[in-house]
């Protein structure tokens, strides 16, 4: 392609035609050029951000250092447009000079400088297209490596430092502020000694107010400043970076608008001397107001983006517990919480927008008062206004004007864009993790066998960790990370402030840490430990002992504060809460290994997974959805755990991997997986509460309070006669004692198979019994002491497991991947889709779309604004036929010149009003339409069924709420008025140059069809790229949340930079439609700039023609006129594809305002009585139930009645259908066959929050909100909301509910107590104690039902019995429903519900099931080996009671 081409674009109107054949797909854009990867900018940018680092420079030195050198150039062809823009003035004044003349051969004098207009015209588009294409492609290059920045940054940032620095920023800032108020004090006061002592006075009241209101506003700054989390990265990635990229792509024009205001005012005072530069003054006196007004905005835009933090937050907040929210039935309480952040967003968008409309006003009155003040001036020194003096000067000041109008709007822009540079510089300057621990597992082990030197794998010494640093040691630390953390942001990845609360995801949190009471208390106290090579290390501990948060200090997470800490080997690590991509089941386990099938295939069968595999569409190849959403708890733990081990990493640390799964399915893990051949030569840490396992561990550590109380094997514990017991189990001295009596009795009970078989077990417990007689004698005797009894229940812990390990090899499955398999990998594929792609509309915008968002502004606001817009325009061509019959002389005769200046100014000061009316219109649809659209969107997607959520990545959703709604609020109301606005002027140019010339009209049909034919040709094109641009966007949220959610696994493996790479290759994809986007507008702007140029050259040519039949005045106002089509049509078309661009947010949230919703929320008529239900009677009636209509039926004509107060447990194997009766119960999915029925009422027939409400649930995944402890045992505290004061619970009833759940003592020594701050997800507290503020809540909602899904999975043997004691207790006369993966926790029901396979397998007593040998319970009871098999069933027959 050759340089003229290229020059004109040429060289891509392949892509347009295209675009006009068919709709655009992302293979059919242009390449990206290998030195605009995201990669090698990167690079770049992260050299210079270390030297900056180094020289104490910001982010836009650095930026600037890396793209200064391809910028800065664009200046030469700035300057070119500026210089052609300022000849067509001079061509305009000969033009008119000839027309105005004698002479005969006017012909040949003008028709050069028509020529001349022509061609200048059509070169200022070609220089202007260079401008756009540099200032564009500098700007897409700097969102491509802040994104990655901000990526790199948020893997390597610390949670905790991240609070304390915006704390410290913020008081800085007002600390400088009171400095500068004193110092300018000191100036005016330090002439006398009154001065001085008033000044020390006045410290002293400011000193003492400021002491009264630290501590109220203390809270409210602390509560801001925590805010930094998942919503602040996503504006600052999506909202800030556009606001930088906007900023960076007038910036060069805005610097020649700057030369073409000042080279116009010179201009004009040398052709209109003394008059201009008195206009000159009175443009100069509006500078302090404008400064004012930018100012003004600088302070809203960031008060408005932080409030769209705090919503974007809330937002994410409300999605991420979404299953949570629909089972309480708390979506409107959220929904208020969200409205009321957005009312006040909103509040701040107002107030912006009236003040642009007065910083619009004060620009808008420039040019007429000036206009008015040169003319004037000129009039009154003695002068002749002539049409060549006002026309060319008029030209002059629309030159000016143009700029003057657009200078303020791109300087505020340039300040938004600093506010945002300000915001994403502070980012990345927080302190991050340390880097010394996460170099610890570069190294890998060396299996020397000859050395018989001892090796250490993990080692420990007298080190203490903690989460809270004090701001002294955050200010040490800030300046390292300044110093040597950001280089390395290149090999960092993707953490954010929200994810780096989730470094201690599933962690349990300590008493220190979650109490609060000291920033500098220690997390982990004086650890002294060493972890062998090869060795099987256990880690017990109660609830919140800090368990998991030493695996997190081992990993590096938690801070150390002293000791030595060395980490010898690559590591693996498989979280408590299992981190699930959304990808395919088999890339989950790989993650960035190679697939290896004998590998896989046997870590498949070891970690349990085949049966699963079975269960699932298209087995391994089924697309997991974001969280793992269509997995279950035990099966998350599984991939997670198959991922670790697959990784062949040297250490594996495993927190709790075991405790949502099945005991059968446990066992076959432990013995084959984590003491299993493939492992042998692996170190592994497990943190676990299953105590059966301990035996079989090298080495047992014992924690509490975040202490190492005890550490040995096994034997060596159990010689040392440690009481297990007190640390590990919540059975109190009499239950114990009762457990040992009750023994003798439950072996009469069994039937005589069951006394044949456990012959020699009821031999075993009658020598307990002796041995039990005894010792009540020595408590007796020696006041209590139970050390006999420890020792025995420690002896009882251990459990022979290879004895029944045949039970669960029956039922797994053992599945071989073949070549047939292979071969139907595609097809498994498609049948495993989840996730389905994000749709986009093709072909132009429909018109509902305009009446969708219309009505939301209010229809009739939009009717007047569009009439006011009309009289704006009529008074705009007006003032310009007005000064041409001024200037004639001849229209009105005998008038002075008062009379016209008179009038002239009545008309400017009648346009200025119009236009400060229609701003004002604008402001107030705007505010309505951004309120009616936000609220209509959380609306319905709160109202969507459960499906949805499963198939749509949150990043997707947050989009819609981040980067749509700021479209909406900022940016289409304004692209509505430019379109109307500018077709209205171009069309009443077009007509005014035809009234004056009337011949004009010819050439325009051609012109105007020719502007319609590029108009459409280009519309196609930019509609499908805006499209595809937007999707584009998802996949980086999506993405990144994702990868925050993961954030300490990624740091485990040391796959930061795998991540990177990855989150590069989805920016590539979004700068590639970028790309593709730049070059067809400048291929656009080209072709404009000619149409314009053809406009102009026949405006001029006929008037020129005309000279003889109209006048000079009316001949200028043709011309001049003409000149204004160059720059309003190319607004006019860029507006018009600006807004099909704009609209598309539209499109996008309507889809979701259009989504299927759930049924009704409330039903009045068929609402049930109050006290309903009374009794707990529950019935299934012939239920059948699927969660897709292509899928089979999950539940299977289940049909059994639940009597009042029963207390049911239901068990099963995993997919046997016990979540998903729980889920039809809820009505989370409906069933489409059968009834339930609860106190004779079917509850199919009412309302979701009446049904929903009047349940209660102890969920499995225990989630808590940020907030106060208050709001989040009762979301009805912080309601302002006179309906929602009746529902409110007391302080009493809060104190009571958390006594029931063994929580009241750990509140009361909170700071704060029921007030004390909950962080988002509840980070400051373990998984156990998580699941005892969720049994708090359902204490206190008090429902007659009550559902436990499992609840006691994730939490230890004490936790679990503090549950199913209050249970017992608390909800003795309710009906309780308990889905378990502990046997123990259900053997003391009054029925059994067993399920398989969807189907009811048995339903009756426990001890009535125990006796029939092939029954699944019997089997299952089997399976935990011979001593716990007995045990549990002495629970069944009442011979131990829990």
């Amino acid at each position: 392609m050759g340089f003229f081409a290229k020059l004109l674009f040429f060289h891509i109107s392949h892509l347009l035609k295209l675009g006009s054949k068919k709709p655009l797909e992302t293979s059919d854009l242009l390449q990206l050029p290998k030195k605009e990867e995201c990669k090698k900018l990167t690079k770049r940018f992260n050299r210079q951000y270390l030297l900056a680092q180094k020289k104490k420079k910001g982010l836009i030195w650095s930026l600037n250092r890396t793209f200064g050198k391809a910028f800065w150039p664009g200046l030469i062809p700035a300057l070119l447009s500026t210089t052609f823009t300022l000849l067509t003035p001079l061509f305009l004044m000969k033009i008119l000079e000839v027309i105005e003349g004698t002479s005969d051969d006017y012909l040949k004098k003008g028709m050069p400088y028509v020529f001349s207009f022509l061609i200048t015209v059509f070169v200022q588009g070609i220089t202007n297209s260079k401008v756009n294409l540099i200032s564009e492609t500098t700007s897409y290059r700097i969102r491509s490596v802040l994104i990655s920045a901000i990526f790199q940054k948020s893997l390597k940032i610390n949670r905790k430092t991240l609070d304390l620095s915006k704390l410290k920023l913020d008081k800085e800032k007002g600390n400088d502020k009171e400095k500068e108020k004193e110092k300018e004090k000191e100036k005016i006061e330090s002439s006398n000694d009154e001065g001085k002592i008033k000044r020390k006075s006045e410290r002293k009241a400011d000193k003492a107010k400021k002491t009264e209101k630290e501590t109220a506003k203390e809270k409210e700054k602390e509560k801001e400043n925590a805010e930094a989390t998942l919503g602040q990265i996503v504006n600052l990635m999506s909202t800030d970076i556009d606001k930088i990229q906007f900023a960076m792509k007038f910036f060069l024009s805005m610097i020649g608008m700057i030369i073409q205001i000042i080279v116009s005012l010179i201009l004009l005072v040398n052709y209109l001397g003394w008059a201009a530069v008195i206009g000159l003054g009175v443009l100069l006196l509006n500078f302090p107001m404008n400064f004012f007004c930018l100012n003004k905005w600088f302070g809203l835009h960031t008060s408005i983006m932080t409030k769209a933090d705090l919503r974007i937050k809330r937002v994410n907040e409300f999605l991420q517990a979404i299953k949570l929210i629909k089972l309480y039935a708390w979506e409107k309480i959220f929904k208020k919480k969200v409205v009321s952040i957005r009312e006040e967003e909103l509040t701040y968008v107002k107030s912006l927008m009236m003040w642009r409309i007065v910083f619009l006003m004060i620009w808008i009155c420039l040019p007429l008062f000036v206009t008015i003040a040169t003319y004037f001036s000129y009039v009154a020194l003695g002068n002749k206004l002539t049409p060549v003096k006002v026309f060319t000067s008029l030209s002059l000041f629309d030159i000016l004007r143009i700029p003057l109008t657009l200078v303020p709007e791109l300087m505020s822009l340039v300040v938004s864009g600093k506010v945002s540079v300000i915001r994403i510089e502070n980012f990345l300057s927080f302190e991050e993790i340390d880097q010394e621990s996460q170099e610890l597992q570069k190294t890998r082990i060396v299996d020397d066998q000859k050395s018989k030197e001892k090796k250490i794998t993990i080692k420990l010494k007298n080190a203490s960790f903690s989460w809270n640093k004090t701001e002294e040691e955050l200010e040490s630390s800030s300046s390292k990370t300044n110093n040597n953390a950001n280089p390395n942001l290149d090999n960092g990845t993707d953490s954010s402030n929200d994810q780096t609360s989730r470094m201690t995801s599933g962690s349990e949190a300590l008493d220190g840490e979650e109490k609060g009471q000291n920033n500098t208390s220690n997390t982990l106290s004086d650890i002294t430990l060493e972890i062998l090579p090869h060795h099987l290390t256990i880690i017990v501990g109660p609830v919140g002992s800090g368990k998991s948060s030493l695996l997190s200090a081992i990993l590096g997470e938690i801070p150390k504060t002293k000791g030595k800490m060395q980490v010898k080997g690559t590591i693996a690590y498989s979280s408590q809460e299992s981190w699930i991509r959304n990808s395919t089941l088999r890339k989950n386990i790989l993650w960035q290994n190679e697939y290896n099938v004998r590998r896989y295939n046997k870590i498949k069968n070891i970690c349990g997974l085949e049966h699963d595999l079975e269960m699932l569409p298209a087995g391994d190849l089924t697309e997991i959805g974001e969280k793992g959403v269509n997995l279950s708890g035990g099966q998350k733990a599984r991939v997670s755990l198959a991922r670790a081990v697959y990784s062949d990493r040297d250490i594996l640390l495993l927190d709790d991997p075991l405790s949502a799964i099945d005991v059968h399915v446990g066992k076959h893990i432990f013995h084959k997986c984590i003491k299993g051949e493939l492992l042998q030569n692996k170190t592994i840490v497990l943190v676990t509460h299953q105590l059966q396992y301990l035996p079989f561990a090298d080495q047992l550590i014992i924690i509490d309070s975040g202490k190492v109380i005890a550490k040995g094997t096994y034997h060596e514990l159990k010689n040392q006669d440690f009481d297990f017991t007190k640390y590990l189990t919540s059975q109190s001295k009499n239950n114990q004692k009762k457990k040992k009596k009750n023994m003798k009795k439950n072996i009469k009970n069994n039937n005589n198979k069951n006394k044949n078989k456990n012959k020699k077990k009821n031999i075993k417990n009658k020598n307990i019994k002796k041995n039990k007689d005894g010792d009540d004698n020595k408590m007796k005797d020696n006041g209590g002491d139970e050390k006999t009894i420890s020792k025995e229940k420690n002896d009882m812990l251990w459990v022979n497991l290879n004895e029944n390990e045949k039970y669960f090899q029956e039922e797994i499955k053992v599945i071989t991947q073949n070549e047939t398999a292979s071969k139907s990998n595609h097809t498994s594929q498609n049948k495993g889709k989840l996730i389905n792609f994000e749709e986009r509309e093709i072909g132009k915008v429909k018109m509902d779309h305009y009446k969708f968002y219309i009505k939301a502004a209010g229809k009739y606001i939009a009717l007047f604004g569009f009439l006011v817009i009309v009289l704006s325009m009529l008074m705009g061509t007006a003032i310009n036929f007005w000064l041409a019959i001024w200037t004639d002389g001849t229209i009105i005769k005998n008038k002075s010149n008062e009379y016209y200046i008179t009038w002239y100014f009545i008309f400017g000061i009648i346009s200025v009003i119009v236009t400060f009316i229609q701003g004002y219109c604008s402001a107030v649809g705007s505010v309505n339409a951004s309120r009616n659209i936000h609220n209509n969107l959380f609306d319905r997607i709160s109202t969507s069924p459960m499906k949805f959520f499963e198939i749509t990545p949150i990043g997707r959703m947050l989009n819609r709420f981040n980067k749509d709604i700021a479209c909406v609020d900022t940016e289409l109301n304004d692209g509505l008025f430019s379109v109307v606005a500018s077709t209205l002027i171009v069309f009443g140019i077009l007509i005014t140059i035809a009234i004056v010339t009337p011949i004009f009209l010819l050439p325009t049909i051609a012109i105007v069809y020719l502007y319609y034919k590029i108009i459409n040709y280009f519309r196609q094109t930019s509609r499908e790229i805006k499209r595809l641009q937007s999707i584009a966007r998802s996949p980086v949220f999506s993405n990144f949340s994702e990868t925050l959610n993961g954030l300490q696994t990624i740091r485990a493996f040391n796959n930061q930079e795998w991540m990177v790479r990855e989150n590069e290759g989805i920016v590539n994809r979004l700068i590639e439609i970028e790309h593709s986007k730049i070059l067809t507008e400048c291929w656009l702007e080209i072709r404009l700039q000619f149409c314009g140029a053809i406009v102009i050259f026949f405006a001029s040519l006929f008037a020129l023609l005309a000279r003889n039949t109209i006048s000079a005045a009316l001949a200028a106002l043709s011309i001049q006129r003409a000149m204004s089509v160059i720059f309003l049509s190319n607004w006019m078309v860029q507006e018009i594809a600006d807004l099909e661009r704009k609209m598309n947010s539209i499109e996008r949230i309507r889809d979701y305002t259009e989504l299927a919703k759930e049924a009704p929320y409330k039903i009045p008529k068929s609402k049930p009585p109050k006290a309903w239900p009374k009794r707990g009677k529950i019935e299934f009636q012939n239920l059948k139930m699927k969660y897709r209509p292509e899928l089979e039926p999950v539940l299977k004509n289940i049909s059994l009645t639940i009597e009042p107060t029963e207390k049911i447990g239901v068990i099963g194997r995993t997919g046997s259908g016990k979540s998903s009766l729980m889920m039809c119960l809820f009505r989370i999915v409906e069933y489409y066959k059968g009834k339930i029925l609860i106190d004779g009422v079917d509850i199919a027939k009412m309302g979701l929050y009446d049904l929903r409400s009047k349940l209660g649930i102890i969920p499995q995944d225990p989630i808590l909100f940020e907030g106060t402890i208050r709001s989040n045992l009762d979301p009805y505290s912080d309601s302002e909301s006179h309906r929602d004061l009746g529902k409110r619970k007391s302080d009493l009833e809060l104190w009571e509910a958390l006594h029931c759940a063994q929580l009241k003592k750990k509140v009361q020594s909170l700071k704060g107590q029921l007030d004390f701050q909950i962080t988002e997800g509840g980070d400051n507290f373990s998984v156990g104690e998580k699941q005892l503020f969720c049994l708090a809540r359902a204490v206190l909602k008090n429902a007659q039902i009550l559902i436990l899904d499992e609840a006691t999975a994730n939490v230890d043997s004490k936790t679990d019995n503090i549950i199913q004691q209050t249970i017992r207790t608390k909800f003795k006369m309710c009906t309780v429903i308990t889905i378990a993966h502990r046997l123990n926790t259900v053997m003391d029901s009054d029925k059994i519900l067993a399920l398989e396979n969807g189907k009811v397998k048995e339903f009756d007593k426990p001890k009535k099931l125990l006796k029939n040998p092939k029954g699944l319970l019997y089997r299952l009871v089997e399976e935990t080996g011979n001593e716990n098999s007995q045990y549990l069933r002495n629970i069944a027959f009442g011979a131990i009671k829990i």
